[in-house]
């Protein structure tokens, strides 16, 4: 009987490395060609030489928090949250970040937490958290910029707000 599981470090084959390996019925998946693999976790395509960091689906770009104030006007606020565009190219292809957001706004001496959402008020003021994500043409700081190769979230919402957020990209390198 041929040995058809591995977790640890494959040094035959195609495919080698620390992974999980899975190999078909009669096949030793110590040896084996990655065509003879039901289940690799070091996802390789060789035309574009892109491959996973074993298994994992996403890491962390980068996370934190910025406080803005009512101050800064109720449209369309920059919030300073920035990515690089190249860093989310894989290969031949520009891929864009996932990012989870939340909005902690403050009324007095209570919060409300909002994702994605605003409503207008009978008093024609509005609260909530809208953001809107915009892939390329900022800088570093956030603002519009010609040509520039900075993403960056801008975000509609009302009174004092803490934005949180976390950017995350595909674990494909």
């Amino acid at each position: 009987m041929a040995n058809r599981v591995l977790i640890g470090n494959r040094t035959g084959g195609q495919t080698t490395g620390y992974g999980a390996f899975v190999s078909k019925t009669g096949a030793n998946v110590l040896t084996c060609n990655d065509t003879d693999l039901i289940f690799n976790s070091r996802l390789t395509d060789g035309t574009s030489g892109i491959f996973d960091q074993n298994g994992m689906a996403f890491d962390v770009y980068a996370s934190g928090s910025v406080s803005i104030s009512a101050a800064a006007g109720l449209g369309s606020r920059n919030t300073g949250i920035t990515w690089l565009a190249s860093d989310f190219k894989y290969g031949n292809y520009q891929g864009i970040p996932m990012i989870l957001l939340s909005c902690e706004e403050t009324f007095g001496s209570s919060s409300v937490y909002w994702i994605d959402y605003f409503r207008y008020t009978s008093g024609g003021s509005f609260n909530g958290c809208m953001p809107q994500y915009i892939a390329k043409g900022y800088n570093s700081s956030g603002s519009k910029v010609s040509g520039g190769a900075y993403g960056t979230i801008s975000i509609s919402g009302g009174n004092n707000q803490t934005i949180y957020y976390t950017i995350l990209r595909t674990a494909l390198r």
